[in-house]
This record gives C-alpha cells, structure tokens and sequence, in this order.
C-alpha cells in the first residue's frame, strides 16, 4: 500500500498564483506616470500647432480653397500620434523584458535549488538578489528535508552493524526501520 507523501504546505499546494504585485505595482505606476507625461506634452504641443495653424488663417480676408485647414491638422498631429504610439510600443516591450527578466532570474534560482537538492546537496545556498514566494518556499522546504535526513542519518547510525540474533531483538529493529520508512 503506499504511503501518501507528506508535503511542508499542503492548503496551498494546487493554488497557482501568476502575479507578483511588487514589480506589477511598479510597472503599472511607470506606465500610468508615462502616459501622463506622453499626453500631457501631445496636448502641449497640439495647443501650439494648432494655435498657429488659427492665428495663421484667422485673419484671412479671401477664403483660399488651397488651404485645407483640415489637411494641416492631420499634417501637423500625426506626427504627434506617431511619436506616442511610438513611446508606448517602447515602453510595452520594455515593460516585457523587465518582466521576462525577473521571471528567468526566479526560474534559475529555483532551478539551482532544484539541481542542488537532486543532488542531495542541502547545504545553505547563496542568497538570491531576487525574493519571491516560490524561491521561499522551495527554502523552506530544503531546510525541513535538510533536518529530516539528520534526523534519518543520526537514527540509521544508531541502528546495530549486524542483524540480532533473537526473534524479540528482530521485531525491535523491525519496527525501529519502519518508523524510519515513515520519516
């Protein structure tokens, strides 16, 4: 029959969680303070163009069909809307990096912890740069395995060099080895 396997954390084990609110939270701040700043200046620089386009045709006394004030407008704001299109498609894909940035660094120092603790090597690592909640908890869960094996380490060197010879010394050492299959 086998055993059920006994986990560190079992009330959160297939909750799957995707966000991290700190650098969401920073990213979302820039981008807000960005666009505000991006608009702030096409509206400048819109109040100025089209300013002059009126002062320049204001004061016509002979209406000119050549003067198409509808084509100086698009003229004069596409540029304006290319360069915030522009800005925001830089900062989405620096948005992106940042992001694939700090998820590869997670991935790799959980990958290093994972290849460590393959090897049966549960030593203290070195501190990452990078905190989240899965680096802590693959932590927590090393330094609990840690302390299991000293435990199984310490209790298997307890046990005798050789098999007992009476039958009562035998179903000691039985049930002393299942309890240990049972840590």
């Amino acid at each position: 029959m086998p055993r059920p396997v006994k986990s560190l954390i079992l009330p959160n084990r297939r909750r799957l969680r995707l966000l991290d609110h700190t650098l969401q939270q920073s990213l979302l701040i820039a981008l807000v303070l960005l666009e505000t700043v991006l608009v702030a200046l096409a509206i400048w620089k819109l109040n100025q163009v089209l300013g002059r386009i009126v002062e320049e045709n204001m004061y016509r006394i002979h209406f000119s069909a050549r003067v198409s004030v509808l084509a100086l407008l698009l003229s004069e704001g596409t540029p304006v809307l290319l360069a915030m299109l522009g800005v925001n498609c830089l900062a989405l894909v620096l948005a992106d990096r940042i992001w694939a940035w700090y998820v590869g660094g997670i991935l790799r120092a959980l990958g290093g912890l994972m290849e460590a603790s393959s090897a049966l090597d549960f030593s203290v690592p070195q501190p990452s740069s990078l905190h989240h909640m899965v680096l802590e908890r693959a932590s927590d869960w090393r330094q609990h395995e840690a302390r299991r094996l000293a435990r199984l380490r310490t209790a298997i060197g307890a046990l005798p060099p050789e098999l007992p010879a009476t039958q009562a010394q035998r179903a000691a050492l039985g049930s002393t080895l299942a309890s240990l299959a049972d840590d």
